[in-house]
């Protein structure tokens, strides 16, 4: 009896031996395939020699640490791409104005002809509100990028509002030869928003119809289903040009607009203000020439025109 108790416990230790053994050249076969993956920095995943539901478990879970690493190291890479690209972007939009500045000015200089100084100091002038016009886009965008940044909040006639930026362009308008079609309610329109946001958002739209339009502007602003509509339609040269989808992302430039002076960030940021305030933008060609930015925002109901 005594040596079949042995016999057993012998057999059973030998047995307890042996899965130590498979663990113990487990352990160390995952920990060559680690250090390979470590130094080879390749897409290899863990693999097991071992039919083991705790081992496998074990290396499932070491194998989604070892992707969420690749996609942390793939995400930090593209995101240093990106800042490196845009500080290029920047660099070249800001050197523009400022060497055609420092260009005109030399010409200024050494100008003794009182119509040609008036001419390039006209042009100096331009360039700085070109420049100022970059850095101020800069400024916002880099405020609209920290979450705790706040706006102040008011009720307000968004009619007024879009009257008075589209009058502000009168000049632009006319020196384009654009007779536009302007379709406008005559109602007071109150919305809840930051006024300065809103203001900024349609002198973007606008800005960038009056850069790339050609012949025609269309501008409507109306109600319909407890909302306010705006929409900035204008003819483009070359549609095909324009990715629809990434005229909001930050200094995004077509081809068609890569010779024009600005941050690329104009559309962005008024994207990005629209969202803040609860407001849509959208963006699409029609009719395969026309280039139209759709912005709309909640009325406000009675209690807040009540409040105001």
């Amino acid at each position: 009896m005594k040596t079949a108790v042995i016999i057993i416990l012998l057999i059973i230790t030998g047995a307890c031996l042996l899965r130590l053994c498979l663990y113990r050249k487990e352990i160390k076969s995952l920990t060559g395939q680690i250090e390979f993956i470590y130094e080879k920095e390749t897409n290899s995943r863990l693999t097991v020699n071992f039919n083991d539901k705790n081992i496998i478990r074990f290396v499932n879970r070491l194998n989604d640490l070892i992707q969420k690493y690749r996609n942390l190291q793939i995400s930090a890479d593209n995101s240093s791409k990106k800042i490196k690209n845009d500080f290029t972007s920047l660099s070249h939009d800001i050197r523009t104005p400022l060497t055609a500045i420092s260009g005109y000015f030399q010409l200024l200089c050494d100008s003794e002809n009182e119509e040609e100084r008036q001419h390039y100091t006209a042009i100096i002038n331009e360039r700085i509100k070109s420049l100022e016009s970059i850095l101020e886009s800069i400024f916002t965008y880099s405020k609209l990028q920290n979450e705790n940044y706040t706006m102040e909040m008011e009720k307000f006639d968004i009619n007024e509002l879009v009257t008075k930026v589209v009058l502000s362009f009168y000049d632009d308008i006319q020196a384009k030869n654009i007779n536009p079609d302007i379709k406008f309610t005559e109602e007071s329109v109150w919305v809840y928003g930051n006024y300065e946001a809103y203001s900024r958002i349609i002198h973007n739209i606008l800005i960038n119809a009056m850069r790339h339009g050609k012949n025609s502007l269309e501008l409507v602003l109306e109600q319909k289903n407890g909302r306010i509509h705006f929409w900035c339609k204008n003819d483009v040269e070359n549609p095909d040009e324009i990715d629809i989808d990434k005229v909001f992302d930050q200094f995004y430039k077509s081809d068609v607009n890569r010779n024009h002076t600005s941050s690329g960030l104009g559309l962005s940021i008024s994207k990005m203000l629209c969202e803040r305030m609860g407001a849509g933008l959208t963006a699409q060609i029609e009719d395969k020439c026309y280039f139209v930015i759709h912005m709309d925002a909640q009325i406000c109901d009675e209690a807040k025109e009540n409040d105001g």
